[in-house]
């Protein structure tokens, strides 16, 4: 799909109705501290559900920009040193 075709309002929503259907980008429902929102079905429930994802595609690029780049080894290395610190230093 051209840029132009995708400013089309009738075609964004065709695109997200495909998008949204069953599978990766399923969207339901969700109230959120008295808020509706649509939510990913499949998505983490939490940060470590999240990085979990990274123990299985470690030498993965988890974050790039510019000239650098950080695999999700690298990125889970550096939370877990974040969080003893916050646990075992800051309490």
């Amino acid at each position: 799909m051209h840029i132009n075709e995708f400013l089309k309002q009738e075609n964004r929503e065709a695109l997200a109705s495909e998008l949204t259907k069953e599978g990766l980008f399923e969207l339901t429902p969700e109230t959120i501290r008295g808020n509706q929102y649509n939510v990913f079905v499949s998505a983490p429930k939490n940060l470590h559900d999240y990085f979990q994802f990274g123990t299985i595609h470690g030498e993965w690029d988890f974050l790039a920009y510019e000239d650098e780049s950080y695999s999700y080894q690298e990125v889970l290395r550096m939370a877990a040193g974040l969080a003893h610190v916050l646990v075992e230093i800051m309490g």
